[in-house]
């Protein structure tokens, strides 16, 4: 009896050993689910404000939407990708950016963090229900500014740019990154980290019209902030392939503010108070190119 109960407890082991292995979808089953629609995007809009990828790093981004906000730059359009898609959202809802940063230093791990143990990555649900309690459950389409998150369609690794529904379900899906967050199914579809297909989403805004683009980049850049010596070779790999694909995008964009953030990164107050004051620094260095672009 005793040898029947350690060999059905070792299947249960394996059995849970393997599901960590596992990288299946999990479904954000909302009402109104995310979706592509051009037509929520106004026609022509004069401005664009183009946010990338990064991780923490984009709390960077922050910093520079306050300088644009005290020298009176207000963009028609916010474009973001994966943590810049986190950051436009609620960007979109709530265009203080006094009250962005407020957010931003009072948000707690528990609060978009729920780790599954036995899949050893991130669900995102808790990521999707912040969301939407930030922005008062209000859908993208009716945030008090135009924002597109873009995602990664997993099967082909084409960019999707959800202009309507869900804005939790939106950015989740922007911001599941392989290995790390559960790849998000919605409708029929599974959708990974839009930093994939779209690391700086710049074609994306002119796509829909943006006659002027402003792009703001914190991903990261190994040229400048290598990565530790005693990293694995895929963390410099990664990076590489990750610039060449922003490189190609880079001439679309009329100005571009590059925060000189270090290599790695953290979710510590210290670290987002110097990644807000990083992009506060290279948002004022490009104020006289901005205000030359503007005017």
């Amino acid at each position: 009896m005793r040898r029947k109960r350690s060999t059905a407890l070792l299947a249960l082991v394996a059995c849970l050993a393997l599901a960590a292995c596992g990288d299946g979808p999990e479904t954000a089953t909302v009402a109104d689910p995310p979706r592509a629609d051009p037509s929520a995007i106004p026609p022509s809009p004069r401005l664009a404000l183009v946010l990338s990828g990064g991780g923490p790093r984009g709390f960077a981004h922050i910093g520079v939407l306050k300088v644009l906000a005290e020298a009176g730059i207000v963009p028609d359009l916010v474009v973001g990708t994966s943590s810049g898609a986190l950051v436009g959202v609620l960007y979109a809802a709530h265009p203080s950016p006094a009250e962005l940063e407020r957010r931003a230093l009072s948000l707690g791990g528990g609060d978009v963090f729920d780790y599954d143990v036995f899949r050893q990555r991130v669900s995102g649900r808790s990521l999707q229900a912040w969301v939407n309690d930030a922005v008062a459950g209000r859908a993208i389409d009716r945030l008090s500014r135009p924002v597109v998150v873009v995602a990664t369609r997993q099967a082909d690794g084409v960019p999707v740019a959800f202009t309507r529904g869900d804005a939790g379900a939106a950015v989740r899906a922007s911001s599941a990154v392989p290995g790390s967050f559960a790849p998000v199914r919605i409708g029929d579809t599974v959708y990974v980290d839009g930093d994939l297909s779209a690391p700086l989403p710049i074609a994306i805004a002119r796509k829909l019209g943006a006659r002027r683009v402003i792009a703001i980049d914190v991903a990261q850049d190994v040229s400048r902030a290598p990565v530790p010596a005693d990293a694995p070779a895929s963390w410099t790999t990664e990076a590489v392939e990750r610039r060449a694909k922003i490189a190609r995008e880079l001439p679309l964009a009329d100005v571009v503010i590059a925060p000189p953030l270090p290599y790695i990164t953290g979710f510590s107050t210290d670290y987002r108070r110097m990644a807000i004051a990083t992009g506060e620094r290279a948002a004022r260095e490009a104020l006289p190119r901005l205000r030359a672009l503007l005017n």
